[in-house]
């Protein structure tokens, strides 16, 4: 017997002694998706699979929020509009929403302060669309020396000094490119890389923008063409700066 003839077996014998759609759904589920790293980048396999299998359940496309990401993601709806997410497991910590994508075109974030979806064809940029963007200020304050990273934040830190830099550049977010060579050079999986090139509070914590030493083979990656190039990266609330000389700042004096 296949599994398919089995599961289908199984979903009618259970709706015909009413056990709870979520036991079933649970029990398939970790039933072919046992670990985080059997349902690790599954999700598109797992939802089709699914719904062959519990045809009332709907595919859904769209974008779910893992701590502070937005990914691309696919997982399953009722009819009732319960989420049912066979690969939910595959993250440390579970999507706090999803969102279903209702256009062909992939969004390429979320707006940190309104929170709308991102799209590069609206001049949505980074982590903020439109509308906010003119709203944010990007500073460091006291000395900045070539040849070092410099951070910039949305709230600068003003204990440094009696003035500061603003940052007009535009900056592109933190890249997929970027998230896999950190995890490579750290040997960690793509969260905790990117939790570390993507720094919650950059005031409070830099991650791997403080290791001297990644920075310098970050460098070297990029001069070598392993990596696109890029005078730095937008974070979710500043900026990281590799090359001053390919960016514009103004310096004022602080209030």
């Amino acid at each position: 017997m296949t599994t398919a003839t089995t599961d289908s077996a199984v979903t009618e014998t259970a709706d015909a002694v009413g056990i709870r759609s979520s036991v079933l759904f649970g029990s398939w589920i970790f039933g072919r998706y046992p670990t985080p790293e059997s349902a690790k980048l599954q999700c598109a396999e797992a939802t089709a699979a699914m719904i062959e299998v519990f045809p009332k359940l709907r595919r859904v496309r769209g974008n779910a929020m893992v701590g502070i990401d937005f990914r691309p993601h696919w997982w399953c709806v009722t009819q009732d509009d319960e989420v049912i997410d066979p690969t939910a497991h595959q993250w440390d910590r579970p999507p706090v929403f999803y969102e279903e994508l209702t256009n062909d075109e992939e969004p390429c974030g979320k707006c940190i302060y309104c929170g709308d979806l991102l799209f590069r064809s609206r001049g949505a940029e980074s982590y903020l669309c439109e509308n906010c963007k003119p709203n944010t200020t990007l500073t460091h304050y006291g000395e900045i020396a070539k040849g070092h990273v410099v951070l910039f934040a949305e709230e600068g830190n003003d204990h440094y000094g009696d003035f500061y830099f603003e940052l007009t550049t535009e900056l592109p977010a933190i890249t997929d490119e970027l998230v896999a060579f950190a995890a490579g050079y750290y040997e960690i999986d793509a969260e905790e890389a990117r939790d570390l090139v993507d720094p919650s509070d950059i005031v409070d914590s830099a991650g791997a923008w403080d290791d001297v030493q990644f920075v310098s083979d970050l460098w070297q990656a990029m001069e070598s063409g392993a990596l696109v190039a890029s005078a730095g990266y937008r974070t979710y609330d500043g900026a990281v700066v590799l090359d001053l000389d390919a960016v514009e700042l103004i310096k004022k004096e602080a209030e």
